[in-house]
């Protein structure tokens, strides 16, 4: 994990009532490995062990804006584009 990273937070919840966050920071121990994390969430920021951490396959950093997502239509074969 790293810092950008968009995880659910594990709860004693069903999956899906799980709440999304950033990672904000990773927080080492005295072995040099991850043992938790600081979190922003979208009631606000907090600290989780990694082990209740499961990232998704997407980072905050990587998001594409609106205007990049328009190149990737002009890219596409017109067979495979999408209309308006």
């Amino acid at each position: 994990m790293k810092i950008g990273d968009v995880v659910l937070i594990h709860d004693d919840t069903p999956r899906i009532q799980w709440k999304l966050a950033v990672i904000e920071q990773v927080n080492k121990g005295a072995d040099g490995l991850i043992h938790s994390a600081d979190i922003r969430t979208s009631t606000g920021k907090t600290n989780r062990p990694i082990a209740k951490l499961y990232p998704l396959e997407i980072s905050a950093a990587e998001t594409p804006s609106r205007d990049d997502d328009s190149s990737a239509v002009a890219d596409r074969e017109p067979s495979q584009r999408v209309q308006p």
